[in-house]
């Protein structure tokens, strides 16, 4: 991946999935969730045949995330034998170190792993009845815990599609959007998942986004988009 033709460049210190290194990419859209590779000795252009194929690997199901790199391991989210699972590669080999069931078959799976040093967060993605976020060991795939976002939130989808989310890291907390009429947007302590704070003032259908932090105004937000609107939140407490 770090051949790619990426361009990189200088970001500023995040307090999003942090703790990247040059070549880790360990979330959805990379270490700053900007698209932004902060890798260096990238080819300008790849040699006519291409880069040479290192190795190849496959059983890890299908679906319609992207990996997170870090630590030598790929993580990817996939509808594989049956259920719903987080997969875990060796980068070195391609061979699979672990597999973790985390939901039922969603006619592949839409999340990307969000992985913070020896945790990894994940949503399984079926619909409105049984979307989970569910944090993993990231040695060994064994649970930590999980939350279900209609039975623990009240959650509620814009449709009857399944989540299209991939979880974001502030602060200790794991932010993601179940929707609902008792928030939209929750945050979540990382080690437990008990809920921090929900966006009361925001109570639409979680639409098909993941969250983004930014500062606007001098005001740290999260930013999401819903069934009617797109809104900012103040990332410390949820409020408008």
């Amino acid at each position: 991946a770090g051949k790619s033709g990426r361009t990189a460049k200088p970001n500023a210190k995040s307090d999003t999935a942090g703790g990247a290194s040059a070549g880790d990419w360990p979330q959805w859209r990379g270490p700053d969730r900007d698209a932004v590779s902060k890798d260096t000795g990238l080819l300008k252009q790849w040699p006519q045949d291409g880069p040479p194929l290192v190795w190849t690997a496959s059983e890890m199901g299908g679906g319609y995330g992207s990996v997170a790199v870090t630590g030598g391991r790929i993580y990817v989210t996939g509808d594989r034998s049956g259920g719903q699972n987080v997969t875990c590669v060796n980068a070195s080999d391609g061979k699979i170190i672990w597999s973790t069931p985390i939901g039922k078959p969603a006619d592949g799976a839409r999340s990307t792993p969000t992985v913070d040093g020896d945790l990894l967060f994940a949503l399984s993605s079926r619909g409105n009845q049984d979307a989970e976020i569910v944090c993993l060991e990231t040695a060994t795939g064994n649970e930590k815990w999980r939350k279900n976002f209609r039975s623990d939130f009240n959650g509620r989808m814009m449709s009857n599609w399944g989540y299209s989310e991939s979880p974001l890291l502030y602060k200790d907390w794991v932010i993601v959007t179940p929707g609902g009429n008792q928030g939209t947007i929750a945050a979540l302590d990382k080690i437990t998942g008990s809920v921090i704070w929900r966006s009361t003032e925001v109570v639409e259908g979680a639409h098909y986004a993941s969250p983004q932090v930014v500062t606007l105004g001098g005001v740290r937000q999260i930013v999401q988009f819903a069934r009617s609107s797109v809104f900012g939140i103040d990332a410390d407490t949820g409020s408008p």
